[in-house]
């Protein structure tokens, strides 16, 4: 059973082209026509999106430009006082004899960020890789 509205209604479609062509041939037709649709649909989405990205980019304002690399310098900021920082002061602190509770970061959510944002400078790599990157 399809948890997605997409998922769902191309099921749903199948079921008709099932009633609708009797004959096996014009089904498999039917069926590779509508899976054709929804792959144009998912291109059109993704084209659309690659081209507000590099709209983005483009711009030389820090507040359209500039909110990937914002995101990117706060979810390093944290994890350098999640795992260097902040056990760093806490051990000075403590070797000082002054008992403070620091606070402390929320690892999964921060993992969440770390792993969207360097699946994005992976596809990245790949690109420049293959010789479609600026540098």
């Amino acid at each position: 059973m399809a948890f997605d509205p997409i998922s769902a209604g191309l099921g749903l479609a199948n079921t008709i082209i099932e009633k609708l062509f009797p004959d096996k041939t014009k089904q498999e037709e039917a069926k590779a026509a509508l899976k054709m649709a929804d792959l144009t649909n998912e291109f059109q989405l993704f084209y659309g999106q690659i081209q507000t990205n590099i709209e983005e980019a483009k711009s030389a304002s820090v507040f359209v430009a500039g909110w990937r690399p914002a995101v990117g310098w706060v979810c390093a900021a944290g994890f350098a006082w999640q795992y260097f920082l902040g056990p760093l002061a806490m051990f000075t602190l403590n070797a000082f004899g002054l008992a403070v509770s620091l606070p402390a970061l929320e690892a999964s959510e921060l993992m969440t960020i770390l792993l969207g944002m360097l699946g994005l400078a992976g596809m990245r790599s790949y690109d420049k890789g293959k010789g479609n990157g600026k540098d």
